[in-house]
């Protein structure tokens, strides 16, 4: 076992248990010089100690000790390295990183293993509590890793609670500018993030940025705030956040660095609400850097191509190039030995959507329809709900009423089944189900009726102006409004009440975007008036 507290804490829980076992092992071995077993017992002692690999057992701990021809102040002495070890505040960022711990445990998750990383993380934690104390790095290290997994489960509450719990003792014991607070602050507002509380995420992640001076201002939480600014729709101080993390970056690692490249992809996401063609220029500069750096056939190459045909299906112009990127992005998920079913689900009703955005109305229909032999696996996720409940849009953009109705009452029946279980409902899961109350009669009918006006004018208005007039565009923004998150409003309100989490945000998202739109118009519609009043009472009537 390492005396080095860094390199002892990065050793992977799963690394650590063969390292236990690999000892037993060689305790065993005949002939052995007894120096040599004298050492190994000894370090057998620790890990029975020091829950290293197994569980904490101090007789366990106490056999090995005496077999091992050393005492007490041996042990003694050993776990003091571990105990006054105080590793810098570069080292702590790199061991607390949910992000690494979770990507580990996704990997358990994928195979269906999620409760034994749970079980082994869990062994863990306590073992280093009972042995090393609250306050012990290492103890810390192990509660942060635990509340990363319980995220990932979706067991929120535990996590969220797990994370307080340990940041109220850290205040306590050191005062809440120390650097495992810090650290714990920002995983906790993570958590809340992940929970819909996007308020509260913000409200921790601003304080902690307050704390540092100007120099010391972290990219890792300007990126987190970007990331919450974008989620609330307030896109402008989502850039704001992003382009000071990605400046940081580009000075402190070079513009050519993989964290840097990552800040710029980032940036991307937060200016494509803002401008396209600005966020296709960064993107396109990540790709061709992956590829040059990964290989073609990268999955981090798949994954950017995705974001790339997303923003250039939607600039005026290179809808085409965006289609023809997502399909051949389809092709290679199918070419994967076991193709990811969700993936490939998700990235039809994606391409579905850029040919109906294009006007390809039979080719969207088309596209899905070829996953409707398996309506059965379609029905059992929401990505496959989404998907019949936009091709149920798609079947009624074109006529076919009867059977849009129908796909829209399978959808309907299923969705309250679908949310149940899902304990990490987010914006993104309930957009794609709205989708299907847009053919349902069960929305306000003042609000179908400002959408169906704003329809026909923005038809009426492409045809004699073309689509780049500005009064099209304007009235284009608040179809795109109504749409879009007036009926994730309403669909969180009908599957999750008003007091949800995923709700408010989801009141908080249409508020900002209703004062963006507002505050660009210079001409107004006399229903883009109308829709202006109508969703402003219905936020007054929310609050």
């Amino acid at each position: 076992i390492l005396k080095d507290f860094s390199d002892f804490q990065r050793i992977h829980f799963l690394i650590r248990v063969r390292m236990q076992e690999r000892l037993l092992q060689r305790s065993c071995e005949e002939g052995q010089p007894q120096e040599q077993f004298n050492d190994i017992a000894f370090q057998l002692a620790l890990c029975y100690e020091l829950a290293f690999g197994v569980q904490r057992d101090a007789d366990k701990s106490q056999k090995w000790l005496n077999l091992s021809g050393r005492d007490a102040l041996h042990m003694s002495a050993e776990l003091n390295i571990l105990r006054s070890s105080s590793p810098s505040r570069s080292e702590v960022q790199g061991l607390i990183d949910d992000s690494r711990v979770v990507s580990i445990a996704d990997r358990y998750a994928t195979a269906g293993q999620l409760g034994d990383a749970l079980s082994l993380y869990t062994i863990e934690s306590e073992g280093k509590l009972a042995s090393l104390g609250p306050f012990a790095d290492s103890a810390i290290i192990s509660q942060s890793n635990l509340a990363g997994l319980l995220q990932l489960d979706g067991q929120h509450s535990k996590a969220r609670n797990l994370l307080q719990q340990m940041l109220n003792a850290c205040d306590q014991e050191w005062g809440s500018d120390n650097t495992w607070s810090s650290s714990l602050r920002l995983q906790l507002s993570r958590i809340l993030a992940a929970q819909g509380d996007m308020l509260g995420a913000i409200s921790l992640a601003e304080g902690l940025l307050q704390l540092r001076t100007n120099a010391d201002k972290d990219a890792e939480i300007l990126q987190a705030l970007s990331s919450y600014y974008g989620l609330t729709c307030d896109y402008e101080r989502s850039v704001q956040y992003s382009d000071q993390a990605w400046q940081i970056l580009k000075r402190q690692l070079g513009e050519t660095h993989p964290y840097t490249m990552s800040a710029l992809e980032l940036l991307s996401y937060a200016t494509t609400d803002i401008n396209m063609t600005e966020a296709e220029i960064m993107e396109t500069t990540v790709l061709d850097w992956r590829r040059k750096v990964m290989g073609e056939q990268s999955y981090v190459v798949l994954e950017t191509m995705k974001n790339l045909a997303f923003v250039r299906a939607n600039i005026k112009g290179r809808e085409l190039e965006g289609i023809e990127m997502q399909q051949e992005i389809l092709s290679r998920l199918k070419e994967i030995t076991e193709p990811p079913w969700r993936q490939i689900v998700w990235g039809t009703d994606r391409l579905a959507w850029m040919q109906r955005k294009a006007n390809q109305l039979e080719e969207a229909i088309k596209t899905r329809s070829q996953l409707l032999n398996q309506k059965h696996d379609l029905l059992s996720c929401h990505q496959g709900l989404a998907l019949l409940g936009n091709h149920a849009i798609n079947l009624k953009d074109v006529g076919r009423i009867r059977e849009a109705e129908d796909l829209r009452a399978d959808v309907l029946e299923k969705i309250p089944i679908i949310l149940n279980p899902i304990r990490n409902i987010t914006i993104n899961t309930i957009r794609g189900l709205g989708c299907a109350f847009q053919v349902s009669t069960q929305f306000d009918e003042e609000a179908t009726a400002l959408y169906v006006r704003n329809f026909r004018l923005w038809e009426h208005l492409s045809k004699d102006l073309g689509e780049f007039h500005g009064r099209t565009v304007l009235v284009e923004r608040f179809l795109r409004l109504l749409s879009n998150e007036a009926y994730i409003v309403q669909t969180t309100i009908h599957f999750l009440g008003l007091q949800h989490p995923t709700t408010q945000l989801a009141v908080v998202r249409l508020k900002n975007k209703l004062s963006e739109y507002v505050r660009s118009i210079v001409e107004t519609e006399e229903c883009v008036s109308e829709t202006i009043n109508w969703i402003q009472k219905r936020i007054a009537l929310l609050e």
